[in-house]
């Protein structure tokens, strides 16, 4: 499975699919919100962004289910 259907998974599950998720994950993750739209977009596929992806993955492994 491709690594940005795993986040949009997990947001989808964590409720983050919705208005303002990618913005929530983005200021956890400390990166712009637009960089994270293009990694999961697959606009951008280098190096910078497969690690937004691996780090937005572990982050919401851990997300807590209250908060989204």
């Amino acid at each position: 499975m491709k690594l940005s259907r795993k986040v949009k998974k997990r947001m989808f599950d964590l409720g983050l699919d919705k208005r303002g998720g990618q913005t929530k994950l983005a200021e956890r993750l400390n990166i712009n919100r637009n960089s994270l739209n293009m990694a999961l977009s697959g606009y951008r596929t280098g190096p910078g962004s497969e690690q937004i992806l691996k780090d937005a993955l572990r982050l919401l492994k851990s997300w807590p289910h209250e908060a989204a």
